[in-house]
């Protein structure tokens, strides 16, 4: 058999399968949980000018916080620990 034979009888048995274009993904996108996200701010000393630090602290981690789409910022209160609060009211 020929080459020429052998390519012929090959293109018999060919099937063509056109391409189709997609945009993105053909998955549908997982909807990825967002990341609970809590500040710690806290000023060291009562006096006057600290005041304005806690005010500032939140206002710069609420908004690097609410500005990355993947977080979530939880609030809440924090609860003393007995071993920790008692050994900073001894300093």
């Amino acid at each position: 058999m020929e080459r020429s034979d052998i390519i012929e009888s090959m293109a018999q048995n060919i099937t063509f399968i056109p391409a189709v274009k997609t945009v993105g993904t053909q998955k549908p996108a997982e909807k990825k949980q967002k990341v609970c996200v809590a500040a710690y701010c806290r000023v060291s000393t009562e006096f006057e000018e600290q005041e304005s630090s806690y005010e500032t602290q939140v206002a710069h981690y609420t908004s690097y916080i609410n500005g990355n789409p993947e977080w979530e910022m939880v609030e809440g209160n924090r609860q003393p620990h007995p071993n920790v609060d008692s050994a900073l009211k001894k300093r």
